[in-house]
């Protein structure tokens, strides 16, 4: 009877051990799950960071053509380095300032320019429309008078 109450306490402590691992390993494997999770959102974040960062830079490398026709080789071979940046801005004031005094931009010339341009282009039409009835008409009277002169010497004795 001692040897079964010793199997049953050791098997109770054992059992209870074996809780305790249980635990332990179930904590653990939260602790390395909420790690993978935060790893992931990290890693996420970092991308959108990085695709951020490269539309960005696309979008300067597209401003940099369509303003001035430059590759980005290009615009590092002709790239001076800055003395200072005080100097740098001073100068960019200076030419913003220069900008401004040159007067204000007629925004509405874009518009303008489109409603010329279409009439423009309407009346260019009416005119080849108008050009090509009067060539109509040309060779109509040109074959009525044909017409009528054959007739008129068909009738004269």
């Amino acid at each position: 009877m001692r040897t079964s109450a010793r199997r049953l306490t050791g098997r109770k402590t054992g059992a209870t051990s074996l809780k305790k691992t249980q635990r332990e390993l179930r904590d653990s494997i939260k602790d390395v799950s909420q790690k993978k999770e935060d790893l992931t959102r990290e890693k996420t974040r970092l991308e959108e960071r990085k695709n951020a960062l490269q539309l960005e830079y696309d979008n300067i490398i597209a401003t940099l053509w369509e303003e001035y026709e430059l590759t980005r080789s290009a615009a590092e071979q002709l790239r001076e380095p800055l003395e200072s940046r005080t100097s740098a801005e001073k100068e960019l004031r200076s030419v913003r300032g220069a900008i401004k005094a040159l007067g204000s931009i007629n925004v509405d010339a874009i518009e303008e320019y489109k409603q010329v341009s279409e009439r423009y282009e309407f009346l260019s039409g009416q005119i080849a429309d108008i050009e090509n009835s009067r060539r109509q008409l040309s060779g109509l009277i040109t074959e009525l008078t044909g017409e009528m002169r054959e007739t008129f010497l068909k009738k004269l004795p």
